[in-house]
Parts: structure tokens; C-alpha cells; sequence
């Protein structure tokens, strides 16, 4: 047995087989929305001042009404009764300021086919589809954080192996850690008013909040950089105060 063929709109080519539509006299079918759009047109072009007609209700195939100025529609020079204009080459409507067909890719400038290639959107970083957020190389909050980081335990081993350097580094041990505090209770006011108190009054809250509430990767890591490096100043500068 022949296999069915698609039931297709002659004028915009959609599958209509589980939708409403009608057949014209030549059996072509066509889509509710083309046939409210032809009737439209049509009372428009007999009574320019009549308001639109009301589209008819949704229905099986067969007649609904006068269908006899579908006839022509799908005809593959002619232009759609929608307002469209028809390409020559597959008879698909299209709107009337359409360059390129996109059913078989006609051009109208060219006056003939033209291969069309399809290029996808490249995903933009950061988004969701894209690259990890952050970036990459150095713009990486992991990357920052694990060089910040191997910078800070040089800067420690020679504060160990030269005492004279160890208060130094002490010092700007302790100015980091000032910074990144300081830091961190300016992004809690941002989130709130108890936030940025608590993580001004209260030092073990700012652990809290770092890694709890803060959405900063490179926060993070700064921050938790710059504790640990407080910590190993304060024992170098201890041992080599022993020792001396």
C-alpha cells in the first residue's frame, strides 16, 4: 500500500496534519492561519473600511465556508492572497521584502539558487553554553588564587632563610590580611547591613560569610591566602625571634 503523503500547507509549507485546516478546490491544503489571513485580505480589498472578519472556528479538513479564493494560492508564480509574495522556484510565501527563500534558497537579487551555508552562534564566555566563568589562563579566579598563593610561600621562604627580611614580610603579611578584611566587610554592607556588621565585629563570621555567602571565587582565595599568610608570618618572625 502507497505510503500517505504529508499533509502540507501549500502556502507556508508547515505540517498540518494534526492541525485545523481547509482544502481548496484543486486538493491543496491549507494552514487555519494562511485562510484567516486570505479572508482578512479579502474583505479588506472589498470594504476597505469593514473591520476584520473574525476567524473561523477550528475544524477537520473540508470546507468551512466559501473557499473558492484559495483557489491559486499555492500556484507556484502567484502571489499569496496573505499580504506575500511567492518564490518561483518551490512556491513557499514569504514576506514581501524576502531576499532569499529560505524553503530552497533562491535569491531574488541573483535570480537563482544559491547555496546557503548554516553558521551557529558561537557561545559567548560566561554565559550559560559558553566557557567556565572566569575566563581562562590568567584571568582564571584559580589560576590568580594559585599564584598569589606560590608568590606568597616564596616570599615566606626567603623571610626563613633571611632573618633580616622577616619582619618585612611580616609587615606586609599583616597589611594584606587588613586589606582582604576590609574587603570582605565592604561585600557584606553590600549584602547587608547585619552582614557587614557582623563581619566587622565579628572575625569568625567573616569565615562564614567568605565561604558561605560570598559568591567571589577570587575572594576566596585571596582572603584564605591571606590568612594563612598571616599565620606564617607570625611563626617565622617567632622563630627567628628565638633564635636570635
Amino acid at each position: 500500500m502507497a505510503e500517505e503523503q504529508p499533509k502540507t500547507c501549500s502556502i507556508c509549507g508547515i505540517d498540518v496534519s494534526n492541525k485545523p485546516r481547509s482544502k481548496d478546490a484543486k486538493g491543496r491544503y491549507v494552514c487555519q492561519e494562511c485562510v484567516t489571513k486570505a479572508r482578512q485580505a479579502q474583505a479588506a480589498r472589498s470594504s476597505p473600511t469593514a473591520p476584520k472578519a473574525d476567524a473561523p472556528k477550528a475544524g477537520a479538513e473540508g470546507d468551512q465556508g466559501s473557499n473558492a479564493f484559495l483557489l491559486g494560492m499555492g500556484s507556484k508564480n502567484a502571489i499569496a492572497e496573505t499580504g506575500t509574495k511567492a518564490c518561483p522556484e518551490c512556491g513557499r510565501a514569504l514576506t514581501a521584502d524576502a531576499t532569499i527563500c529560505v524553503g530552497c534558497g533562491y535569491s531574488f537579487e541573483k535570480g537563482k539558487r544559491i547555496q546557503v551555508k548554516v553558521v551557529k552562534a558561537k557561545p559567548v564566555p560566561g554565559e550559560k553554553g559558553g566557557k567556565t566563568q572566569g575566563g581562562s589562563g590568567g584571568t582564571n579566579p584559580h589560576t590568580i588564587g594559585v599564584v598569589v598563593l606560590l608568590i606568597l610561600a616564596g616570599l615566606a621562604a626567603a623571610a626563613y632563610f633571611v632573618p633580616e627580611m622577616s619582619m618585612a614580610h611580616y609587615i606586609g603579611s599583616l597589611g594584606f590580611s587588613v586589606i582582604m578584611s576590609l574587603w570582605v566587610i565592604l561585600l557584606g554592607f553590600q549584602s547587608s547591613a547585619l552582614d557587614g556588621l557582623l563581619c566587622w565585629f565579628c572575625g569568625p563570621y567573616q569565615i562564614y560569610f567568605v565561604f558561605a555567602k560570598c559568591e567571589s571565587t577570587i575572594v576566596k582565595w585571596l582572603w584564605s591566602c591571606a590568612v594563612l599568610n598571616s599565620i606564617v608570618a607570625m611563626l617565622i618572625q617567632a622563630m627567628n625571634s628565638q633564635g636570635a
